[in-house]
């Protein structure tokens, strides 16, 4: 169960069931996840995406560590595309 209250605006989203969304590297994942779900339509448009990245208050995506041992695990899980923050791209 999400309640979440920002200033005048309350939201109660029920279970959102994200999956193996968690830990601080999760919360780009975890933002899109409730995103996903609180619009109609389908984000992904169906296809297997993963990714990582730290989210913070402002929305702003940061870095993580090990992200190649991430990306293998989400080529071995079966997904298409993976999502990383810009400052893990060279």
């Amino acid at each position: 169960m999400v309640d979440i209250g920002i200033g005048d605006v309350g939201l109660h989203a029920g279970n959102l069931q994200l999956g193996d969304v968690g830990g601080p590297s999760g919360g780009m994942m975890f933002a899109l996840g409730i995103y996903d779900k609180l619009t109609p339509g389908e984000l992904t448009g169906g296809n297997s995406i993963a990714g990582t990245g730290t989210i913070d208050g402002s929305g702003l995506v940061g870095p993580i560590g090990g992200i190649q041992q991430k990306m293998f695990g989400a080529q071995r899980a079966g997904a298409k595309f993976f999502l990383a923050p810009k400052d893990n791209c060279s």
